[in-house]
């Protein structure tokens, strides 16, 4: 069953933060969603443009960084980018959804219905894929222009731009934006968004959001983690054929040096240091049950709900090594 799309609008949670330093646009809620899907990418002066299956994303050129997304302006109808184009200046953005052609105007911050894409001049131009690029770490690149992971998992390139100042700018469909330098055709990742769109869980960290909800029929799955005031996202993810790579995620909880994780099977131990699971708990382990609801720690004890009753179990405060007695 398909489940609407859950994202996440921050607009009116965020902004008492003094020390907040999003731009967030005159009518503009910053809503952030699986960005991965890119069928079209533009250049401008000053941000190349990625239009996705959930709304248009920014990367800043010179200062080699995210901007924040424009997503939830006004006027924009239709989330699933079919095709994006970009005035050289920045000032007009136009995109075709699937519910027509809107142009962005700098100058009123709004989307305004307009009839055809315009016959206008651009920056860069688009390519082809090359026979050879150098993928990243944990990929292999097909000449058919598609990037496979060490798990058979297939990528494929959606749109390359060469923006004339040595710079590749690439979309895919599933794995998100990529970087290039078209002398040495070596791919950088430009991770951004959420790792699945379903968020039914947040858990906030020394200002670190850590993210999960229903896998559905996501590629990736696993948790989001968001550092909101730098516009960073970064991604644990279950890989395919781990024991846990389809599990629901339920609930987060946090103590002094781990973060624990409520999903249908079992309660996942992650390291904060290194962010690498480093434990895992099941029903053999003295739960419950094996679908855990729920996660709470407070000291050395760890509360885990489940359909079948509350377990308790002792912790070590500086690991994620548990008691053999079990409460």
């Amino acid at each position: 069953m398909n489940k609407p799309l859950i994202i996440i609008s921050l607009l009116a949670v965020l902004l008492p933060f003094s020390s907040c330093a999003l731009e967030i646009l005159p009518g503009q809620t910053l809503n952030y969603s699986d960005f991965s899907y890119i069928s079209s990418v533009a250049v401008g002066y000053e941000y190349v443009y990625f239009g996705t299956t959930r709304g248009v994303i920014r990367y800043d050129i010179s200062n080699r960084r995210w901007g924040e997304p424009m997503t939830g302006l006004r006027g924009l109808l239709g989330k699933q980018i079919e095709e994006l184009k970009v005035s050289t200046d920045d000032e007009h953005i136009w995109a075709k959804t699937d519910q027509g052609v809107f142009e962005y105007t700098d100058l009123f911050r709004d989307w305004n219905s307009v009839g055809t894409m315009p016959d206008e001049p651009t920056n860069g131009r688009h390519l082809q894929p090359a026979p050879v690029y150098f993928p990243p770490i944990g990929f292999n690149y097909m000449p058919d222009g598609t990037l496979v992971d060490n798990n058979g998992r297939r990528f494929p390139l959606t749109d390359i731009v060469d923006d004339g100042w040595s710079n590749l700018w690439i979309g895919t469909w599933g794995l998100g934006a990529l970087h290039a330098d078209n002398t040495n055709l070596r791919m950088e990742p430009l991770q951004y968004g959420l790792l699945q769109e379903d968020i039914s869980t947040i858990c906030l960290d020394n200002g670190i959001l850590w993210m999960g909800g229903q896998a559905d029929n996501s590629l990736r799955t696993g948790i989001t983690l968001f550092d909101w005031r730098r516009n960073i996202f970064d991604y644990i993810e279950t890989e395919a054929g781990f024991t846990l790579k389809t599990d629901n995620i339920n609930d987060i909880s946090v103590d002094p040096a781990n973060i624990f994780v409520a999903t249908d099977n079992g309660v996942w131990a992650i390291d904060k240091g290194n962010r690498t699971i480093n434990n895992k708990l099941f029903r053999n382990s003295g739960l419950p049950d094996n679908k855990v609801l729920a996660v709470l720690t407070s000291g050395d004890t760890l509360f885990v709900g489940s359909e079948f009753g509350l377990g308790l179990l002792s912790i070590s405060l500086d690991s994620a090594a548990f008691s053999p007695n079990y409460f």
